[in-house]
């Protein structure tokens, strides 16, 4: 997403005063040993993916852009799975199918199999953490 483009047209579209809101959701892969194992993966099989593609400074970028009285709130949780979940969660992400394309779909969802089965729980079960965030700012 071209996020000054954004911050532009919010600043031109909105009603003075108006609220641009941006939620984001992300993994805690710092947090969980799964999720970190998880990120080498995609940074070793999806060309050009690094685990920092989302540590945008928000707030300052919307100072920049002429934006006020920004607030942030972060909600961490935990989604639980019995892992098939999750492995139909990462063939959604445009990660997973560039790994895919470059590498074949056996080779990197037989490694998030892998994963996902030395890092189950006693009773079968995944914890994958998340954060999500809400920036909100007013134009004008």
């Amino acid at each position: 997403m071209d996020r000054p483009r954004l911050y532009a047209e919010a600043a031109r579209a909105l009603a003075p005063g108006g609220t641009l809101a941006i939620l984001t959701n992300d993994r805690r892969w710092a947090d969980s040993p799964f999720l970190g194992a998880y990120e080498d993966l995609l940074e070793a099989l999806s060309p050009g993916y690094t685990r920092a593609y989302r540590a945008f400074d928000y707030p300052a970028e919307l100072a920049a852009a002429g934006a006020r009285d920004t607030l942030s709130h972060a909600e961490p949780w935990i989604m639980h799975t019995d892992g098939t979940g999750f492995v139909g969660l990462a063939r959604s992400t445009s990660m997973v199918k560039k790994a895919v394309a470059a590498h074949g779909e056996a080779r990197v969802l037989d490694a998030v199999e892998a994963l996902i089965a030395r890092h189950r729980d006693a009773r079968g079960g995944l914890a994958v953490p998340y954060v999500t965030t809400l920036i909100a700012a007013r134009f004008g």
